[in-house]
C-alpha cells in the first residue's frame, strides 16, 4: 500500500498547498483590490454563502478532506459488475448503516460481504489471507443494495467493490496488493 502513496496522496497535499498559498496571498496581500475584498466583501458575502446549504457542505468535505477519493488510484479496483448505487471503489467507506466504521477500524483489510447471508459460502476462498482479511457480513445493512462485496482498505477507502458472489477477481486484487503468506 505504501506504493500508492506518490499516486495517491501527493495530488492531494498539492492541493491544499495550492489553497494553502492561495489564501495566505489573498490575506497578506497589501494589492488595494484584493485589501477592498478582505475588509469589505468578504464580510459582507461569508455569511449568506454560508447559508447556502451547497456552500456550506462543499466548504465542510473540502477543510474535512471527506471529499477525497482515489477512484483513479493504482490500490482501487472493481469487478466486471459494479453497484450503480453506493460508494465507488476509491471512495471513503461512509458511516452508513450507523457504526459501520467502527467495525472496519481494526487493523488489515475488512471484507464486507452484502445480501442474504444464504448467498456466500460458509468457508470463503481467500488463498490463506484469513489472518490479513478480516469478514464482515452485512446482510441488508450495507452502503450498497443487493449481493455486493468490498474490501475496505486499512485506511478506510474501498480498495475493491464488485456486485455478486464470484471472488475471482478480489482474488486478483489481493494477490497484487495483498501477497499471501
Amino acid at each position: 500500500m505504501l506504493e500508492t502513496y506518490e499516486a495517491e496522496r501527493a495530488p492531494v497535499g498539492h492541493g491544499v498547498r495550492r489553497l494553502t498559498d492561495r489564501a495566505f496571498t489573498v490575506g497578506t496581500s497589501s494589492h488595494p483590490a484584493l485589501r477592498l475584498a478582505r475588509t469589505r466583501l468578504a464580510p459582507f458575502m461569508a455569511p449568506l454563502l454560508l447559508r447556502a446549504t451547497a456552500a456550506r457542505a462543499r466548504l465542510f468535505r473540502t477543510v474535512s478532506e471527506l471529499g477525497i477519493h482515489y477512484r483513479r488510484g493504482p490500490a482501487s479496483g472493481t469487478g466486471p459488475h459494479r453497484p450503480r448505487q453506493g460508494p465507488r471503489a476509491g471512495d471513503r467507506l461512509p458511516d452508513t448503516p450507523p457504526g459501520l466504521q467502527r467495525r472496519v477500524a481494526g487493523p488489515g483489510c475488512h471484507l464486507l460481504l452484502t445480501g442474504p447471508d444464504r448467498a456466500w459460502p460458509e468457508d470463503l476462498p481467500l488463498g490463506g489471507r484469513r489472518d490479513l482479511v478480516s469478514v464482515h457480513r452485512l446482510g441488508g445493512q450495507s452502503p450498497w443494495p443487493g449481493i455486493t462485496h468490498a474490501l475496505v482498505r486499512p485506511d478506510g477507502y474501498v480498495g475493491y467493490l464488485a456486485r455478486g458472489t464470484d471472488l475471482t477477481g478480489l482474488r486478483a486484487h489481493l494477490d497484487h496488493w495483498l501477497p499471501a503468506p
